[in-house]
């Protein structure tokens, strides 16, 4: 039935039979099934972790940066998923959100894969993500998806969340503010960077671009406010990741400039002007050229 994806309905009704689950782990029924099943059903003791907030989701996924997935405040290891396949596996079906047929699920996830190994592989990996996570996928009308009855947050979704809010916001208020930054705080690195497969490339490249709009837009808020050191910042941090970002190095330097420091805005402009030569073998545009020598001469305060 586990294989199959038809044990779902044993995690909800294990819970009223806690002594068969016990006898069957005893008898180690099913190989190691019900030992599973059982640890699956434990509860935690106050002793080992702090009980989870009332609002707390027993089950978290972390997608930005390295993926890491967390139960009821436990990491789980990569021992305990056994195959880099079988998380990448939970971490698309949390990211899609809907049922999908496993040729479907196949396709985006081992497009290359010989067609006569893709129903064991699948299959292979399906049981060891059951096994990671018990109960967590379930199967219906030849489709599977995460169980609708898990609580399951998911960072990649709160950052949407909070960049949609702000898109429905007036640019500038205080709720427009406070959903961009929150969106920006989730953001700890690149999109599942360990995830080869294409739809974790897409969706990679729109994070990241997402991600840098709401530090622009923080940024030249954040100027505007003359709030300059944060104005700074948030434009470096835009040149972590796109150092040939004309609209932030007219950020940094124009902050830099306002608070005084006409050899910050030089810096910033040098910065510039390097990185386009090293990676894209050009020189500044003549907006940001035209926008430089306004900063020197002090016509820029005034913008």
């Amino acid at each position: 039935m586990e294989e199959l994806g038809y044990d779902q309905f044993l995690h909800a009704e294990a819970r009223h039979v806690p002594e068969l689950i016990e006898y069957g782990a005893a008898r180690r029924a099913g190989g190691d099934y019900y030992r599973t099943l059982r640890v699956g059903l434990r509860p935690i003791s106050d002793d080992e972790e702090p009980a989870l907030a009332e609002d707390e989701a027993p089950i978290r996924a972390e997608a930005f940066g390295s993926p890491r997935v967390t139960v009821r405040r436990h990491q789980i290891a990569d021992l305990e998923w056994r195959s880099a396949s079988s998380k990448e596996m939970f971490f698309y079906l949390v990211h899609q959100k809907r049922p999908l047929r496993k040729e479907q699920i196949a396709l985006d996830l081992w497009p290359d894969l010989d067609p006569k190994r893709l129903n064991s592989h699948f299959h292979s990996n399906l049981h060891r993500l059951r096994k990671a996570i018990p109960g967590v996928i379930v199967h219906s009308d030849g489709a599977y998806q995460v169980n609708p009855a898990f609580k399951i947050s998911y960072d990649a979704a709160e950052f949407e969340h909070h960049t949609q809010d702000a898109e429905r916001d007036s640019a500038g208020s205080d709720g427009w503010a406070q959903d961009l930054t929150a969106a920006v705080r989730l953001y700890r690195g690149p999109f599942a960077e360990t995830f080869d497969s294409d739809w974790a490339d897409d969706a990679r490249r729109r994070y990241e671009d997402r991600y840098l709009s709401c530090l622009l837009s923080l940024a030249e808020h954040a100027l505007r406010s003359e709030d300059w050191e944060q104005a700074i910042r948030l434009g470096e941090s835009i040149w972590d990741i796109d150092p040939v970002n004309e609209t932030a190095a007219l950020c940094v330097m124009r902050a830099h400039a306002r608070a005084g420091r006409l050899d910050g805005a030089v810096r910033a402009y040098r910065r510039l002007h390097n990185s386009m030569l090293e990676e894209l073998a050009e020189e500044p545009s003549d907006s940001l050229q035209h926008a430089y020598r306004q900063v020197l001469s002090g016509a820029a305060l005034d913008a």
